[in-house]
């Protein structure tokens, strides 16, 4: 299989196939993936390249989040720093930067995994530069 088809790995309906690329538990991402409304399991797929193409012509973003990195390479989840992350993870972000021609800004490593855990800040990978204006002098 392919590095685009390999990193486009999110998850699939049949979590089952995707055991086969991640080491992740597929039943404990079952139990995790739950829609926040209904509670009913998510639906989640392969990554569609041509989607996202067309999303980009669409859409013109100008920047991207990345959620779930985690999913793509268990070892990112302690990623805090983008030199940090998985090698595989950071080709796919430079993919989805070289196709959309915008920057993936924010990367998120992990979300909670348990009912009550609280968001770690330190799970965000900021990647914007932020410029201030100077500041005038008082006249």
């Amino acid at each position: 299989m392919d590095f685009k088809t390999t990193m486009g790995v999110l998850l699939a309906n049949g979590i089952q196939s995707v055991q086969h690329y991640t080491p992740l538990d597929p039943d404990e991402i079952t139990k995790l993936e739950i829609t926040s409304t209904t509670k009913r399991p998510r639906r989640v797929g392969w990554f569609e390249w041509d989607q996202f193409r067309n999303a980009c012509v669409l859409n013109a973003p100008t920047d991207i989040v990345l959620t779930f990195a985690d999913y793509l390479n268990v070892g990112n989840k302690d990623a805090r720093r983008f030199e940090q992350l998985h090698i595989d993870t950071i080709k796919f972000i430079e993919e989805l930067e070289r196709v959309s021609q915008a920057p993936v800004s924010l990367i998120n490593t992990r979300f909670p995994r348990e009912e009550g855990q609280k968001i770690d800040l330190r799970s965000v990978i900021d990647r914007r530069t932020w410029r201030t204006n100077p500041r005038l002098p008082n006249e």
